[in-house]
């Protein structure tokens, strides 16, 4: 499978320009296009902040990450205006792996501060009440860990491929869409994402990342579970074996209430991803801000 950054973006701007001419006058409330998912992309139309802690059970074959624990932190918060669906969010991520050896030698535990992303959203509803488009634009900031970045790239392959633009140090450009369907109890989404490393450490472009995901989900008054699937692609010939990374994610969160607990059972369903880990367990704790 073939895929080429201007097809991709040719297809965000279809969907952008379809959903913005089926825009709905009233707005509505954006915390309608809420779809609590664990591994697909966090934005949405609730305000929200979540704190989330990845591990993977890597294999004691693999180089790099032979006897080693590694856990994937990240904090992230958004707010959305409820009176102009527009909004902003932020997003924090720290990875740590700890073991016999590390990816930058003998060193018995690295700690890797990754790339702080800002961005803007904007909740789009649609004149059928329920579904709507999120569209957001952010930046990554070159807070990465320069020295630690291989231990970043192995952490953030593992846990949350999507998310491997936090691991390269550097500016990253991150687009994105995701429709969102909510019908009584059942909700689902896609995700369309392009990444575009601006200029990393050694001071040359990388070639773009596209990430294409999906989910649905059943929600009662007390619990949520949900199926999700994403597929990261990059445009980098040197990427091999990893070049597209494929995960599967079973996910329950506790509804109830303002603080909503949820842990996710992640499965690689690439032979790259699949050489490092069996399985990983996602855990987090969102919380409403308004």
């Amino acid at each position: 499978m073939t895929l080429r950054p201007a097809s991709v973006l040719a297809a965000a701007l279809a969907t952008i320009v379809a959903a913005v001419g089926s825009a709905r006058a009233d707005g509505g409330d954006p915390a309608e296009l809420a779809a609590p998912f664990a591994t697909l992309d966090r934005l949405d139309g609730a305000s929200v902040m979540n704190l989330q802690l990845t591990y993977p059970a890597t294999k004691s074959t693999t180089p790099f990450v032979d006897s080693n624990t590694i856990l994937a932190f990240e904090l992230d918060a958004r707010y959305v205006d409820p009176a102009s669906h527009i909004g902003g969010y932020l997003s924090v991520p720290l990875d740590y792996i700890g073991g016999s050896s590390t990816p930058i030698g003998d060193t018995k535990s690295v700690t890797a501060f990754g790339g702080v992303e800002l961005g803007a959203l904007y909740a789009l509803a649609t004149s059928k009440p329920g579904l709507g488009v999120i569209l957001h634009a952010g930046l990554v900031l070159p807070t990465a860990s320069k020295d630690n970045a291989l231990a970043n790239i192995v952490a953030l392959e593992i846990a949350r491929p999507r998310d491997l633009a936090q691991a390269v140090p550097g500016f990253s450009l991150r687009l994105g869409a995701s429709p969102i369907l909510r019908h009584g109890a059942v909700f689902a989404r896609g995700d369309l994402d392009l990444d575009v490393d601006l200029s990393n450490s050694a001071g040359d472009t990388a070639k773009p990342v596209v990430t294409v995901g999906g989910g649905v989900g059943v929600q009662t008054s007390a619990v949520a579970l949900t199926a999700e699937l994403g597929i990261t692609h990059s445009f980098d010939d040197n990427a091999g074996s990893r070049s597209t990374l494929v995960d599967l994610a079973l996910a329950v969160r506790l509804t109830q209430g303002t603080i909503h607990p949820y842990v996710a059972l992640v499965l690689p369903l690439d032979s790259g991803s699949r050489d490092l880990s069996d399985f990983a367990v996602t855990g987090g704790v969102a919380g409403s801000l308004r």
